[in-house]
């Protein structure tokens, strides 16, 4: 028959046994970390360290780390729970379904790996509030665990992601993202932007989006540029009337140009003399929807300074309305050949690429302009679990 332990040392019997799967779990985690990173994916955990130092010390019968253990396991329990709840706020389940039954091992794992964690989690909390370690804090004049506090924070937490996600990835920028998105690949995809990133300064705005665009059989990324369009910050010039004197004012990629008199508004008016004011009329007549133009005075200006990365950007934002990704390439390909260390550059190649449908070529110009420090290009790396991503 087999011995009971006693009764002042029961209690230590339940800590070594939540102790050792504690340190199972943070082990098996930093497995999978450094299995993910060997791999080029991107992968990040609160659980494994955490998971691995508690478990050492609850292992060794401290009662001070199981109450924090205790408290850390319902609250985690109850924000994994509400992300699940309120998963529809911002993920709609025809996305959930297509998902699943395109990649269902995948799913199916990630629905193995969270049930058991929850799982854990439910079992941690009942054996450290519960019976011979509640005895034990009793014993030693100390309230037993409460977790009452912890599951609703958790929840509430929970809920309060959700309502931050659902109102940036519901806002204006999300939805001009989807739009361009829409553009590039039509109106048989439904959109979701999973990402996006956004700075406002005196050239304007610049960000990125990472959309997800959607539909019975496929699930693809698109990346589309928010930066605020040439001379889109400043509003289109009303005419003057005729006989009178106007100001025409431009900014090309956010840079402010100096604003050129003349007898009227009319882009064929401008005086180019140089690299900035043909590049300064190009962006004139983007704006104006004449793109053969634009293009050829980009290019004007490109010859004449080769040097000028905004133009380059201003060359792409027009070759983008027309879908010729190609040449997009060839300019950038071009650009990188005399500035090899501009990580935009490669950056912005790489999206051309992505477009092209060309993503082992993407990924590869993103991997380099994150290598050159160019911080778009790593978060995107990080986002998309590339090779690993430069902090």
């Amino acid at each position: 028959m087999e011995r009971r332990p006693p009764l002042f040392t029961a209690h230590l019997v339940t800590l070594k046994r939540v102790g050792l799967v504690l340190i199972l779990v943070g082990a098996a985690d930093i497995l999978f970390m450094a299995y993910s990173l060997a791999q080029g994916r991107s992968y990040s955990s609160s659980l494994n360290i955490f998971a691995l130092i508690a478990g050492i010390l609850v292992y060794r019968g401290g009662l001070g780390a199981a109450r924090v253990v205790a408290h850390s396991a319902a609250f985690m329990l109850a924000g994994m729970a509400g992300a699940i709840l309120f998963l529809p706020l911002i993920v709609p389940g025809s996305l959930v379904l297509i998902s699943a039954r395109l990649y269902p091992v995948a799913w199916l794992l990630t629905v193995v790996v969270a049930v058991a964690l929850m799982g854990t989690l439910v079992w941690v909390r009942g054996q450290l509030t519960g019976g011979p370690v509640a005895a034990a804090f009793e014993r030693s004049g100390k309230e037993p665990p409460r977790t009452t506090v912890p599951l609703a924070l958790g929840a509430i937490l929970s809920l309060v992601v959700v309502l931050v996600l659902q109102a940036t990835f519901g806002g204006q920028a999300a939805q001009e993202a989807m739009g361009r998105a829409r553009q590039q690949l039509g109106s048989d995809y439904r959109f979701l932007v999973t990402n996006m990133s956004l700075s406002y300064n005196q050239a304007g705005r610049q960000g990125r989006a990472v959309v997800l665009a959607y539909r019975p059989g496929e699930v693809r990324h698109v990346f589309v540029r928010l930066d605020s369009p040439p001379a889109e910050s400043a509003p289109a010039p009303e005419p003057a009337p005729s006989g009178s004197e106007g100001t025409v004012s431009a900014e090309v990629s956010g840079v402010p140009v100096t604003a050129v008199p003349v007898a009227d508004v009319s882009v064929d008016a401008m005086p180019v003399t140089d690299a900035e004011s043909y590049a300064r009329r190009a962006a004139a007549y983007g704006r104006a929807g004449d793109f053969e133009k634009a293009l050829a005075d980009a290019d004007t200006a490109m010859a004449m300074d080769p040097d000028r990365i905004e133009t380059y950007v201003l060359a792409d934002w027009i070759l983008q309305h027309q879908g010729r990704w190609d040449e997009i390439i060839a300019r950038w390909t071009r650009f990188i050949d005399t500035h090899p260390s501009n990580g935009r550059a490669f950056f912005e190649r790489g999206g051309a690429h992505h477009h092209k449908g060309a993503d082992d070529a993407a990924r590869r110009d993103v991997e380099q302009g994150c290598a050159l420090q160019h911080e778009p290009a790593c978060q995107l790396a990080r986002r998309l679990g590339f090779a690993t991503a430069h902090p």
